[in-house]
């Protein structure tokens, strides 16, 4: 099944709004990324990205990897291998062969839900050290990746979790009541 991202850059709602369609009843796949962040960072690693991003991109995509065979049924996954390859980028640092060589095509569907940078919702914390305007700059390096890989962006409204989950809803065509 081909599963629709839900991307962006840190603190635009992703998760939220990945949740919210979770606990709605639809499968999802959780973003691989901050469980990264959150283990190295318990186990004193430097697998992060503003320590080690090479690390961190090994690492995440392991997990996704890990993540893709596990949920099968997931419908919509926040984040993709594709946002590690965009970090990379953003860092000017090399892209490993398994990330350029991934049959994105395989497992992701061509569009894709891109969340900008909302300032109004944007916080700090422990997994998301950096500033407002580095995740601003980030996102561009997002949305062109993803271009470039020949992905269809469908940017999220700023909006409502439970408007952005009907938006969402309604451009997949799902039928889903929302309570």
């Amino acid at each position: 099944m081909h599963k629709y991202i839900i991307s962006g850059a840190a603190g635009t709602g992703k998760t939220t709004l990945i949740n919210a369609i979770n606990n709605d009843g639809t499968p999802t796949m959780p973003e691989a990324s901050r469980q990264v962040i959150m283990h190295e960072q318990l186990t004193g690693g430097e697998g992060m990205p503003w320590k080690d991003v090479e690390r961190f991109s090994e690492l995440v995509f392991q997990k996704t990897m890990h993540q893709l065979k596990e949920n099968p049924d997931a419908v919509f996954c926040d984040r993709s291998i594709i946002d590690t390859i965009a970090y990379l980028k953003f860092q000017n640092k090399p892209i490993q062969k398994e990330l350029k060589a991934f049959p994105y095509q395989k497992y992701y569907h061509k569009q894709v839900f891109f969340a900008l940078p909302w300032e109004k919702i944007y916080i700090t914390d422990p997994q998301r050290p950096e500033s407002f305007s580095y995740q601003k700059s980030l996102s561009k390096v997002l949305e062109e990746t993803y271009l470039e890989c020949g992905f269809e962006l469908i940017y999220l409204p700023f909006e409502s979790v439970e408007n952005r989950m009907n938006f969402v809803f309604d451009k997949v065509c799902m039928t889903i009541k929302i309570k």
